[in-house]
């Protein structure tokens, strides 16, 4: 996170110096709203980068396209992004891939792509939000040997039925990401305001309902008795008049007397405190301080 805090108050990402992260394994950015393709891009110039966490952010195909040139990636998280097949394909058949999440736009060409080129790794796989159809899942996930998990949560056309037994399913009941669901639900709106909406129809909008409502204000109905008003109007004059005898009759404050006369401290102190220790004789003062 801190790496992002420097790139987004840099003045000139490209000349950014990265010496001092030459040796950092992993970039968790889940939820990171200053996150953009330009310093997305700077950070994949470290090849070290093993696991890569870019969930519900606003990295694009043009931020990622370098991860071709990753050998040494396991690891990589793009739900609730918009990216799309392309980043998918991008990713280099060389690495040791065994976790990813795909992003709600993904298609079977894009999918597939990663159970093929991995299936020999591949042990997790989140493919929620996708439109993938029963015929070709049992498709895509055959030769993934190694496969434990698979997350098909609000996928319309896949039950967990669909699932082999020995896979772990996880589905849109027990789905652990709310901030996903709320980013595609929104069609990957843009965290910055000064980006538009790609004003395209959310496909999920309606199938999500479930997450994130909003609160209603409930409106409370008022029934009237079958008198009328005037039933209604006797009945609180009534309580009113009952009330009112409980209470006491209203007291009016007597005006303050002000006394004329002025006295001096002196024959103030005296008045209130004739036998303290302090208390001298009249025109001698008091112990410890001089005649007034």
């Amino acid at each position: 996170t801190h790496l992002v805090h420097w790139l987004t108050y840099s003045r000139d990402v490209s000349n950014f110096d990265m010496q001092h992260y030459k040796d950092l394994t992993a970039l968790n950015y889940n939820n990171e709203a200053d996150l953009n393709d330009k310093i997305v891009a700077k950070c994949l110039s470290l090849k070290t980068l093993k696991h890569l966490d870019f969930s519900n952010t606003d990295v694009s195909d043009a931020g990622v396209d370098q991860l071709s040139s990753h050998s040494m990636l396991e690891t990589i998280h793009l739900r609730g992004t918009p990216t799309t097949d392309a980043t998918l394909m991008s990713l280099s058949p060389n690495c040791p891939l065994h976790t990813i999440s795909v992003p709600h736009t993904a298609n079977v060409a894009g999918i597939a792509h990663i159970t093929t080129h991995f299936k020999d790794t591949l042990t997790h796989l989140d493919i929620s939000f996708t439109g993938v159809k029963k015929q070709d899942f049992a498709r895509l996930i055959s030769d993934c040997k190694k496969l434990q998990t698979v997350s098909i949560a609000y996928c319309p056309n896949l039950t967990p039925e669909d699932v082999p037994s020995t896979v772990q399913c996880i589905t849109t009941s027990n789905y652990l990401h709310p901030e996903t669901v709320k980013r595609v639900r929104s069609g990957c709106r843009p965290h910055s305001p000064l980006v538009p909406a790609n004003g395209k129809k959310n496909p999920f909008a309606n199938l999500c309902d479930d997450i994130h409502q909003e609160e209603e204000q409930l409106e409370i109905p008022t029934t009237k008795s079958e008198g009328g008003d005037d039933d209604d109007e006797d009945e609180t004059e009534a309580m009113s008049t009952s009330e009112g005898s409980l209470q006491p009759p209203p007291t009016t404050a007597a005006p303050l007397e002000l006394n004329p006369l002025c006295i001096t401290g002196e024959q103030l102190f005296d008045e209130i405190a004739p036998s303290t220790p302090l208390h001298g004789a009249k025109g001698k003062g008091r112990r410890g301080f001089p005649p007034m």
